[in-house]
């Protein structure tokens, strides 16, 4: 393996509420169809959000997955393993049984952000129940000795953080460097730049960078519900879909799926004839940490990390930027406000921007990895995905966002994900 200066992307795998290829993702983003819809199996009329988007079961079921190896694992581990397969596949590095002969297992890496959602509790059940005092308070120390032992062990295996690395890593034999985050919304962004690195140095000759999440359960709802992320369903009909950027915006609506995106130094991709979807040119992460949940209200979480990302374009061409379109006015006033700093700063008019998630819906832990998957789609497609309304703004012209489906030759694409307190991610990839 030996050190190379540039990384493209050659291969898109996705299982998502808006399809789970290539070809079926691509024209629903054509044309501007939202996956949000009633969530099914439980009664979400008590919970925030009872619309959101989800994977039906008949898509799951099409890939035969062996029963006994994932029948105490949640979903997000077979998401994750089915857009890793399409996505090595598409790359031509997979053949559906087994790897070519391109790189050795020691030179394949992986990366990847998931959930761990569901199973946070009750799991836990028997082992608080062994350590409550009698006044029904939790004996802390009695946990940690004896009352740790009453956890059920489905819960532990389930539990575990790295668990979705440990199947992709012996499902397709990518033992070289590796790394995961669990539970992050921007972590898809880390593992991202963590995978280049791994290649630029000389560690991996190809990465998988995966994001997976699964949070359609009532536990995790109710978590993300707490933080305030999700709409208001007593909004009736606002509730149903997420509206980024407008002052009807309730907030995120649930969702789930997993997209993964190979990656190889550009010399090996074009000597093995590879499909392209664009050239890697910059990440960049940035958090102000101004506040526990929300990001600073100058919007300088976005204007650091696109702003930077935007210096390494070149001047007079076009860029479509994915903004992160969380659809709660904490965070897009922010955004907004980070965005008119960049474009005054940049003085050129170059950009169009608009948002994936709110088709999508929210993914948490697997959403920056499918906003990237959208835009590397827009960019070797050469489309722009439409915003559902057009933002109300002040100070930024309604020109720069793309609010209607249309043809758009781009030179560049953005693809921005941001979390609590702020931590933003971003990466800048350019059409080859």
């Amino acid at each position: 393996m030996v050190k190379c200066d540039s990384v493209v992307i050659t291969g898109v795998g996705l299982i998502t509420p808006l399809g789970d290829s290539v070809d079926s993702v691509t024209k629903a983003l054509r044309a501007g169809t939202s996956c949000a819809a009633p969530l099914p199996n439980h009664n979400y009329e008590t919970m925030p959000a009872s619309f959101g988007g989800f994977v039906p079961e008949e898509a799951l079921a099409s890939y035969e997955l062996c029963p006994i190896k994932y029948r105490i694992f949640k979903p997000y581990l077979k998401y994750g393993v089915i857009a890793t397969k399409n996505a090595l596949i598409d790359a031509g590095l997979y053949d559906g049984q087994s790897f070519n002969s391109c790189y050795r297992e020691e030179e394949r890496g992986v990366f990847v952000c998931q959930g761990v959602n569901g199973d946070n509790a009750e799991g836990l059940f028997d082992a608080f129940a062994e350590s409550s005092r009698d006044d029904g308070s939790l004996d802390i120390q009695h946990f940690g000795n004896e009352g740790i032992n009453a956890v059920h062990p489905r819960w532990i295996l389930s539990a575990i953080s790295n668990n979705l690395i440990f199947f992709l890593s012996s499902e397709f034999g990518l033992r070289g460097d590796n790394s995961n985050m669990t539970y992050s919304a921007v972590g898809g962004s880390y593992m991202l730049d963590a995978a280049i690195s791994s290649i630029t140095s000389g560690k991996s000759s190809m990465a998988v960078v995966s994001g997976s999440d699964s949070i359609i359960n009532w536990q995790a709802l109710d978590d993300i519900a707490k933080l305030g992320l999700l709409s208001d369903g007593e909004k009736g009909r606002l509730a149903r879909r997420m509206l980024p950027f407008s002052r009807e915006a309730v907030g995120a609506l649930p969702s789930e799926g997993a997209a993964s995106l190979i990656l190889e130094s550009e010399d090996s991709a074009r000597a093995r004839n590879a499909k392209i979807y664009g050239r890697i040119v910059k990440t960049w992460q940035h958090c102000s940490a101004t506040d526990v949940l929300l990001p600073a209200k100058d919007g300088r979480d976005t204007a650091e990390v696109l702003g930077h990302l935007l210096s390494f374009a070149k001047k007079g061409r076009s860029t479509l930027v994915n903004l992160n379109g969380m659809s709660l006015p904490a965070f897009d006033s922010a955004e907004l406000e980070g965005l008119k700093t960049v474009i005054n700063d940049r003085g050129d008019k170059d950009l169009i921007c608009t948002s994936s998630k709110h088709l999508f819906c929210h993914s948490f832990s697997a959403s920056f990895t499918i906003d990237l998957a959208a835009s590397v789609l827009a960019l070797k497609n050469e489309f722009c995905f439409p915003l559902p309304i057009e933002p109300e703004v002040d100070g930024l012209n309604s020109s720069l966002f793309c609010t209607k489906s249309k043809e758009y030759s781009h030179d560049y694409g953005v693809a921005l994900s941001q979390g609590l307190g702020g931590n933003t991610g971003g990466v800048l990839v350019e059409r080859v």
